[in-house]
């Protein structure tokens, strides 16, 4: 079981430099190596076969924008969006004239945490040398929470001046579809009147992610706290058309599923790292959907 990485040197497609590492003699890896021993009996697959278990590229042109603005990173994971049911993990970077770029993709054979492992402790640490990945400063994360503990372990050892970042939108949107469920007992003449309150309370808790909104502790905690007594209200629970239910499922999710996060998204208390105002991971969705339909193809 080896990790194989192939540099092409010169720019010659004859000439490239391989080098071949046994996982087997990587303590930190010994999960990973179980996982690729384990994957070819759950398939069936003859011994005498080899199978890739996880390939990691970087398209040296498209690199050499992640060389230039490394400082701050977007990750993702996709398998639901193309057809082969494939989880490919993306890396981009935003540039000096405000475009994404994704300089690294990698297949994983699934979203374990020892997938992860993979990535963050061997694929990063051969394609990204260390000089560059000391000028990494934030690292925008989805909430994969497998992902999630990779990246907190990855940051300690090898982006060691970098901090982690929670994207908004799978906190709050994505969060909300999990947890705020019974909306459509809204009455229907309430149907206009809930979507502007549902939108206005997502506004408000992005406002906290974003400046010029909440710039201290003190002005973050007066926010939530009006905002759980504006959920707490008579006008929104009219809203609801009296679905008490409903209210107290939208105040649990506010305090156990983004609250929990503050540390990840409070704007004031990344303001003094760069990481070019992001506040959700939008802007690296829209540059990969390209990728993501050639997958599907």
């Amino acid at each position: 079981i080896a990790v194989i990485s192939s540099t092409k040197i010169d720019g010659d497609d004859e000439d490239h430099q391989i080098t071949v590492i046994d996982i087997n003699d990587v303590p930190e890896l010994a999960p990973v190596a179980a996982e690729a021993r384990q994957e070819p009996q759950d398939q069936a697959i003859p011994e005498d076969r080899t199978i890739f278990h996880a390939i990691s590229w970087a398209n040296e042109k498209v690199f050499r924008y992640f060389k230039l603005n490394p400082e701050a990173i977007t990750c993702d994971v996709t398998s639901h969006t193309n057809r082969s049911g494939f989880h490919l993990l993306t890396f981009s970077t935003k540039t000096a004239i405000d475009k994404q770029v994704v300089f690294l993709r990698i297949w994983i054979p699934n979203q374990k945490r020892v997938s992860f492992r993979y990535v963050f402790q061997e694929a990063l640490t051969k394609l990204i040398p260390s000089y560059i990945r000391d000028r990494v400063m934030f690292i925008m994360k989805d909430g994969d929470p497998q992902q999630g503990k990779e990246i907190l372990l990855a940051i300690k050892m090898h982006f060691q001046n970098a901090i982690e970042g929670g994207c908004g939108f799978h906190i709050v949107n994505m969060g909300w579809d999990r947890h705020v469920q019974g909306w459509k007992c809204v009455p229907d003449e309430h149907l206009d009147e809930w979507k502007r309150v549902k939108k206005g309370i997502h506004k408000w808790m992005y406002s906290w992610m974003r400046p010029g909104y909440c710039e201290n502790e003190e002005e973050y905690k007066i926010s939530k706290h009006l905002l759980v007594q504006f959920v707490s209200s008579r006008y929104v629970l009219g809203v609801t058309g009296g679905n008490r239910v409903l209210v107290e499922k939208i105040i649990n999710f506010i305090r156990n599923h983004v609250f929990v996060y503050e540390d990840q998204y409070l704007h004031h208390l990344r303001r003094g790292v760069r990481n070019f105002e992001v506040s959700h991971s939008s802007a690296h969705e829209g540059t990969n959907f390209g990728l993501k339909s050639h997958a599907a193809a």
